[in-house]
C-alpha cells in the first residue's frame, strides 16, 4: 500500500470518527433539551389542571382531599385539561422498584411516593399520583415510563400540593422532604431510595437562574 492510500485511509477514518463522536454529541444534546423542554411543559399542564379545579380559590378543596383518600385523582382527570392515552396501560405497582433508579443509578426508587394510581396522556407524560396517607403528591415522568432514562431526577419529578392549594417541587422549604433537612437527595453519590425527590426543586431553580441543571 502506497502512503498515498495510507494518508487517504487514515483521513478517512478520523473522518467518520469525527462525524461519528458529532452525532452521539447531537443526539445527547437533544435529549437534554427535550427533557428540559418536557419539564416546562408538564410543570405548566399540571397547574393548568389545578386551576380549572380551583385549588387555590377554595380553602375546604384540599382539606376535603386530605379527609377523602383517593378523591383528588378522581378530579385531576376528570378536569379535561388531559389528554389520556387509553392505548398506553398503567403502570402496575410492582413495577415500579424495577422502572426507577435513584438519582445514583446505584439503586431503585422508594416507590411508597409514587401512590397506587398512574396513567400517561397522549403528550407521553406519565402522572404517579399519591392522595392518601394526608398528603397529596403529584410525581411526573416528563418523557414516559416507556421511555429512557427512568432516573429520579433526571426524568421523574415528585411535587406536593399544600393547604393553600398551590403545587410546590419536591425539596422547597414547605414540602414533607425540603432540601434544608434532606441536602443529599439530589445526588449522584448517595444510595439512599429518596435519593432524586428534592431534585424538583433543583431543576425549577436552574431555570429560573439559567443555569445547566440538565447537563447531566
Amino acid at each position: 500500500m502506497t502512503k498515498e492510500k495510507m494518508h487517504l485511509l487514515i483521513f478517512l477514518f478520523i473522518v467518520i470518527l469525527l462525524i461519528g463522536l458529532g452525532s452521539v454529541w447531537a443526539i445527547s444534546h437533544f435529549s437534554k433539551v427535550n427533557l428540559k423542554h418536557k419539564f416546562v411543559e408538564s410543570q405548566r399542564i399540571t397547574n393548568d389542571v389545578l386551576k380549572v379545579l380551583g385549588t387555590n380559590d377554595n380553602q375546604y378543596l384540599y382539606a376535603s382531599y386530605i379527609k377523602n383518600e383517593r378523591s383528588f385523582r378522581n378530579d385531576f382527570i376528570s378536569s379535561g385539561m388531559l389528554n389520556i392515552d387509553d392505548k398506553v396501560p398503567a403502570l402496575p405497582v410492582s413495577e415500579y422498584e424495577k422502572t426507577y433508579k435513584n438519582r445514583g443509578k446505584n439503586n431503585s426508587i422508594n416507590t411508597s411516593v409514587l401512590g397506587d394510581f398512574n396513567f400517561t396522556t397522549k403528550n407521553k407524560i406519565t402522572y404517579f399520583i399519591k392522595d392518601y396517607e394526608r398528603v397529596v403528591y403529584i410525581t411526573i415522568d416528563i418523557n414516559g415510563y416507556k421511555s429512557n432514562p427512568n432516573v429520579y431526577g433526571q426524568d421523574l419529578f415528585s411535587f406536593q400540593l399544600l393547604n393553600n392549594g398551590q403545587l410546590y417541587p419536591m425539596g422547597s422549604k414547605y414540602t414533607d422532604f425540603s432540601k434544608e433537612k434532606f441536602n443529599d437527595l439530589c445526588t449522584t453519590t448517595s444510595y439512599s431510595k429518596y435519593n432524586g425527590i428534592t431534585c424538583a426543586q433543583e431543576a425549577v431553580d436552574s431555570l429560573e437562574n439559567n443555569t445547566g441543571y440538565f447537563n447531566f
